[in-house]
Order: C-alpha cells, then sequence, then structure tokens
C-alpha cells in the first residue's frame, strides 16, 4: 500500500542552475547533494520545514543509470513538460509579491478559485507550479 509521497523529479538541464533558481528565488533549501558514479549526482531541494517531500533535480545522463544516449535525450527533451507540482501557503498575494520581486515569472497572479486562491508560475525550465492558499474551515484548519 502507498503511505506517502517522498520525492517528485524535476528533469533539468543544468543541476546548479536549478539549485540556484530554486534555492534564491524560490527560498527552498537543499536537502540533499551526494556524488554517486562517475557524473552523477543526487540533488534535492525543498520548501523550509516543509516535512519528507523533497523535489529531486534530476539531470539525464548514462552515469545516472540510462541505458544509452538514447535515453538521455528521450529524458532531456522533457525538459519543462513535467506535471505541475501544488505548493501551500498562507497568504497567495504576499507569496506572489516575494517571488515575483526575485524575478519569477508568474502565469496568472493571484486569483480566486473554487478551493482558495492560487497563482502560477514557471520555473527557468517552463514547468507549472501552483500556489494555493485553501481557505480557512472553522476551527482554524484548512481544507
Amino acid at each position: 500500500m502507498i503511505t506517502s509521497l517522498t520525492h517528485i523529479t524535476v528533469t533539468v538541464r543544468d543541476q546548479d542552475e536549478a539549485l540556484s533558481f530554486y534555492t534564491e528565488k524560490l527560498g527552498f533549501v537543499r536537502r540533499a547533494d551526494e556524488a554517486f558514479g562517475e557524473g552523477a549526482r543526487w540533488l534535492t531541494v525543498s520548501p523550509p520545514g516543509s516535512g519528507e517531500v523533497e523535489i529531486i533535480l534530476h539531470l539525464p545522463s548514462l552515469a545516472a543509470g540510462s541505458p544509452n544516449q538514447e535515453a538521455v535525450n528521450r529524458l532531456l527533451r522533457r525538459v519543462g513538460q513535467a506535471a505541475i507540482v501544488c505548493l501551500a501557503t498562507d497568504d497567495c498575494q504576499a507569496t506572489y509579491e516575494e517571488l515575483s520581486g526575485r524575478g519569477v515569472e508568474f502565469i496568472s497572479p493571484p486569483q480566486a478559485v473554487p478551493w482558495g486562491r492560487q497563482a502560477i508560475f514557471q520555473d527557468l525550465y517552463g514547468n507549472p507550479y501552483l500556489i494555493v492558499e485553501a481557505p480557512s474551515a472553522p476551527g482554524g484548519t484548512t481544507s
């Protein structure tokens, strides 16, 4: 039985460039940065205090376990075409303003939606991310 989500993989063209974007612009923290094998690197980030879920900044390479160069090329063609990732926030407008001030490109500014408020930005490769502020439910919990 699946019990939790531990990692989300985002394919990148350059791990250092991606690390800079996630840490400097989004304010994420580096969780793991380990060399393994020849030329392979396990690099993960996450929002501060986010618990166990980490984003893997994956650079396809033969050293990273791809069976051949065509497999590496196929993965590299996926850069910027990842599934949408949803990130929680307590204040969508404030988060939008902070990230915009750091140069993050938004596709959609904060707006009311049936599940609260959301804004959509894209990373440096064009992958979309939703920032979602859920309304408070009675008793101070969110839904």
